[in-house]
């Protein structure tokens, strides 16, 4: 990605996703969050791995507007998944992203083993 840019919209059949009846509602888009106000606590990641700086470069060299899913964040403005996607806007320097916004006691799926 070449143009210098502060928000790169998701698009809108990526957001209406969260809408979608088998999530009970438990999640609300909203549009142009500014970076700075989602905070982190690695407890509250539905994926507790680490950022891995070759998979943020990946999607920074292969971005595509089409695939840019908002990140998930709780009431609190907690991350809750998207760490790379945040890392690769943290590096692309945009200012806002879209995010869904958990709006109930909804837990992610953890993975499950056996």
């Amino acid at each position: 990605m070449s143009r210098k840019v502060n928000y790169i919209a998701s698009p809108s059949f990526l957001k209406d996703m969260y809408h979608n009846p088998s999530l009970g509602g438990a999640f609300k888009t909203m549009d142009k969050v500014p970076i700075k106000k989602i905070r982190l606590d690695k407890s509250l990641l539905a994926f507790q791995n680490e950022v891995d700086m070759k998979e943020v470069q990946s999607i920074v060299d292969n971005f595509h507007e089409g695939a840019w899913f908002p990140i998930m964040i709780n009431q609190n403005g907690f991350l809750l998944d998207g760490q790379h996607r945040l890392a690769a806007a943290k590096r692309l320097q945009l200012k806002y992203v879209d995010v869904a916004v958990q709006t109930d006691d909804y837990r992610m799926p953890k993975d499950k083993k056996g």
